[in-house]
Parts: structure tokens; C-alpha cells; sequence
């Protein structure tokens, strides 16, 4: 075990020797002619580093990679004063060293003294994770984000890029099945991740953990999200294992008694500026817009199951100068054609059309409007929507 003594000798090491007096910048001057000065050459080198972090968060960086000279002539004069200032070591190990081995070995004898520092400690398991070792790499974060969270939002991006391969998965499946208290900060990280996302499916199959874990509220993003995202098979996957959710409306009946009670792969509804779209408690489709409005209404994804037909019914006929659209197209496909498309002008009712052939694994219902203009408010109920 490396004593006191030895971690001065090798911090001292990585120091090299500095002038009487530079300009740093921004106000900034270095001080050697009091040990006094110790304690302003220690600030005027974590101000820099500081800002080189924000700098480098802003680029996607989870830890530093390097200081400025200007941090480390700061933090070589500072350490001549005081060698066991943590911040002092941890700026000269990030930035004396050369080769990324030998900054691995000065991050790890800050440490050794430090134990604490979170910088240290994330450096640490980056590195860990550059080198394939994800057991240091996932056990490193877990250490740091128990005991600080302030770090907990840094680190997670880094975290949730392990789960791109299934050792990652299982790594950090068996974390969060120990119920750290950091759980909260990952969900709300997992549910917002490309990544995360991308591999729900698998997360959730691979490990033991039932989707009540992540709460309403981030269930709910989660779906969102993945619709969003248009991953498709993961969302009706990991919708499949969803123990808090019924089952999403039948499309041969045509009801929307699942849609009014938010099921992710039921109805979505919108509302924009001049209209909005709900399930009402008659679990009717209503349309409320201002006069002139229009838009997309609401749209569903469903599997592409081989030819089938589409079929629209309104509550009540549509009224002059509105126009009710039902489409299918492709799901995830911008400006693809209409596999089909239902037109209800005044007057109608309701309308059928046929899919012949989709050459993609989802389908999109579509359901749009046009309001009369004038000064009247326009509703429109919708009955039922088919897919058969």
C-alpha cells in the first residue's frame, strides 16, 4: 500500500517548474513570493479548470480530458505551497501527463489520497470503460453517484452508452435491481436516452424488473418517447411486459374505451393552437375547433398485418365546409403515399378503403380536419375508427 509519503513523492512527479509571475487572463495573476498566495493560486487554477468543464460539458464531455496551461501553471505553483490539496492534484494529473496510462496512474494515486473527489472518480470509470473492464467502469459509478448527487445527471449518459451490448445490459440490470438510491435519476435519465431507448426492449427482457419500478410519470415519457423516436417494435415489446396495462383497444371493433385511458399503443390525441382532440366519456372521438382550424387529430400505430381495409364512422354527419380524412401510410416514413385514405365531405357519415399492400412493419392511422370558416365553432364526433 502506497503511504503518504509516497503519493507526495509521486504527485510531486508530476510537477514541473514554474515561473515567478504569469498572466493568466481574465484578471488573473500568479503569486509565488508569499505562501500566502497559496491559497489565491489554488482558486485562480480551479476558476480556469472550472470553466474548461462547463466548456466541455457544452461539447458532451462527461469528464475533463486535459487542462489549460494556464490551470496547470496555477496548480504547479499552488502545489509547491500546499502538495495534498485534492483540487490541485486532481487539475495536474488531468493535465502534466502526456499518454493516457500515464494519467491513468496520477488519476489513481489522487484518488488513493482523495477517495472523495467526483471528478476523480468519474475519470477513473470512463477510463475503466475505454479499456472494456465494464465491471470497474459500472462499479466506479455506482460508488460515486451513491454518495454524491450532484454528479448523478453528469454521469448517466456515459452510463446508459454501456447498454449497447448485453453485458452492459445485464451490468447494469443487476445494479438497479439492488435499489440504489440513485434509481430515481436513472429512470428519468433512461425514459429521455436515445440509447436507453433504443434497447428498452432488451433491458427489460434480459433482467427481472418489472416496468412499475419507473412510476407513472415516466412511463408514460417512456411510451411518448419511443413513438416519438418511431421504435416501434421496442414500444409494442416492452408494452407486452407492461403488467400496469390492460390491453389497447380491439381496431376491428373500432371503440376507444382503451384510447380515453391513455394506452401507449391505443389513440394519441392532440390539441394545437385553434383545436384540440379527446376521448369523451361516450368514448367518442370529439374533435373542438375554433373556426378555419385544421390539423392531425389523431394517430395510431399498428403491425402491418397484410391487406386489410380501413373504415371511418362519425356520430354525426360532417357539417358544410368541413372535411373529416382518415389516412394509413407507412409508419415512420416522411411524405410516403397513403396506403389508403377515407374522404367524409359534408354530408357523410362514414367511409371504407382498402390496404392492398404496405411494404413496411407498421402501419400509421391518420385522422385529420378542416373547420368551416365563419365565427362558429366546429365539433366533430367520431364513432369509430376500423382496421379489418
Amino acid at each position: 500500500m502506497l503511504g503518504l509519503s509516497g503519493l507526495v513523492v509521486a504527485a510531486a512527479a508530476l510537477v514541473h517548474s514554474a515561473s515567478e509571475a504569469m498572466p493568466l487572463g481574465a484578471g488573473l495573476v500568479l503569486r509565488t513570493d508569499t505562501a500566502l498566495s497559496a491559497t489565491a493560486n489554488v482558486e485562480a487554477a480551479n476558476l480556469l479548470f472550472r470553466a474548461e468543464l462547463v466548456e466541455g460539458a457544452a461539447n458532451g464531455q462527461t469528464v475533463p480530458q486535459s487542462a489549460s496551461t494556464g490551470a496547470l501553471a496555477a496548480a504547479r505553483i499552488a502545489f509547491a505551497v500546499d502538495p495534498l490539496d485534492s483540487e490541485v492534484l486532481r487539475i495536474l494529473a488531468i493535465g502534466a501527463t502526456v499518454d493516457r496510462a500515464s494519467r491513468s496512474e496520477a488519476m489513481s494515486l489522487v484518488w488513493a489520497l482523495t477517495k472523495r473527489d467526483e471528478l476523480v472518480s468519474l475519470w477513473l470509470a470512463e477510463n475503466a470503460g475505454s479499456q472494456g473492464d465494464l465491471d470497474t467502469m459500472v462499479s466506479r459509478f455506482d460508488a460515486v453517484m451513491r454518495t454524491n448527487e450532484r454528479v448523478r445527471e453528469q454521469a448517466m449518459p456515459t452510463l446508459l452508452n454501456v447498454l449497447t451490448i448485453d453485458e452492459g445490459i445485464d451490468e447494469i440490470g443487476r445494479l438497479i435491481s439492488r435499489q440504489p438510491n440513485w434509481e430515481p435519476e436513472f429512470w428519468h435519465a433512461f425514459v429521455r436516452n436515445p440509447v436507453s431507448l433504443s434497447r428498452a426492449a432488451s433491458f427489460f427482457e434480459r433482467n427481472d424488473i418489472g416496468l412499475d419500478r419507473l412510476g407513472q410519470e415516466n412511463r408514460r415519457r417512456l411510451y411518448a418517447n419511443l413513438l416519438a423516436a418511431n421504435e416501434y417494435a421496442v414500444l409494442f415489446s416492452v408494452a407486452a411486459k407492461d403488467e400496469t396495462l390492460g390491453s389497447p383497444g380491439s381496431m376491428a371493433d373500432g371503440t376507444f374505451d382503451a384510447a380515453r385511458n391513455g394506452h401507449p399503443l391505443d389513440w394519441t390525441t392532440f390539441a394545437e393552437g385553434r383545436f384540440s382532440a379527446s376521448i369523451s366519456a361516450e368514448n367518442e372521438l370529439v374533435i373542438n375547433s375554433e373556426p378555419g382550424g385544421f390539423g392531425l387529430a389523431a394517430q395510431r400505430i399498428v403491425p402491418n398485418t397484410g391487406p386489410a381495409q380501413i373504415g371511418l364512422a362519425l356520430a354525426q354527419p360532417v357539417p358544410d365546409g368541413a372535411q373529416v380524412v382518415l389516412e394509413a401510410v407507412c409508419a415512420g416514413q416522411r411524405n410516403s403515399s397513403p396506403l389508403a385514405r377515407v374522404t367524409l365531405d359534408a354530408g357523410g357519415t362514414d367511409g371504407v378503403a382498402a390496404i392492398e399492400r404496405a411494404d413496411c412493419s407498421y402501419i400509421e392511422l391518420r385522422l385529420s380536419f378542416t373547420a368551416p370558416a365563419g365565427r362558429r365553432p366546429t365539433d366533430l364526433r367520431v364513432r369509430q375508427i376500423q382496421l379489418s
